[in-house]
């Protein structure tokens, strides 16, 4: 009886929290449609200018304008390199931030600082590194070539990746007609992941796995 009990326990906890899992996610959809090219200023210590362009946000299109010495780059005393994020934030203003922290808009460059890199020893960033990460979508809204793709892990493996999946739509910014739709692209037992392809911005999907013979 009790390993009857011991079992049945075993079985219904293992269905709370491991044969049925879900929840949200929330995709992003931002890019540059032209422009928006970042380099080094030869005219200000440690800044960053963009060139003029166009890019898309909130399911919208909208021009941003150049920006002279609109960022700076922090200096690094420590003893290793330090990673840096540039972005155009809500504003369509340049700025700069540690990789680390939340992304602040529409990712643009990376900059990659060297240990012991500052104002005095590197005014204008010549050891600095700048790798461009720019999602480039000349042709949004008709045709995107690279669709926002979301990996989403679960809090417990299934033993093997052929579990049920739904998925749905619930939230987006921008036009009805954008929406889209949200598809599995891969599927593991740790996680899947999922490719939203429509031209809205804050996809919020609802998930649900499910696999009853554990």
């Amino acid at each position: 009886a009790v390993d009857s009990a011991a079992l049945a326990h075993r079985e219904h906890s293992k269905t709370l929290v491991q044969r049925f899992q879900g929840g949200t996610i929330t995709i992003g959809n931002q890019g540059i449609i032209r422009g928006g090219v970042v380099e080094k200023s030869m005219d200000a210590t440690r800044n960053l200018t963009m060139t003029g362009g166009t890019v898309f946000s909130g399911g919208a299109i909208m021009p941003v304008s150049a920006q002279i010495n609109g960022a700076s780059v922090p200096g690094n005393t420590g003893e290793e390199s330090a990673v840096y994020r540039v972005y155009l934030d809500a504003d369509n203003e340049l700025v700069c931030i540690p990789a680390e922290e939340e992304p602040a808009g529409i990712l643009l460059y990376e900059a990659t600082v060297p240990a012991g890199n500052t104002e005095a020893t590197d005014p204008h960033l010549e050891s600095v590194g700048l790798t461009d990460l720019r999602r480039m979508e000349p042709l949004y809204p008709q045709l995107m070539t690279a669709c926002p793709v979301h990996f989403v892990g679960f809090d417990y493996d299934f033993d093997t990746p052929d579990y049920s999946l739904d998925l749905a739509i619930e939230d987006y910014t921008g036009s009805p007609f954008g929406v889209g739709d949200a598809d599995v692209l891969s599927r593991a037992k740790n996680g899947f992941s999922v490719q939203h392809t429509g031209t809205a911005d804050d996809v919020l999907v609802r998930w649900s796995a499910r696999k009853l013979d554990l």
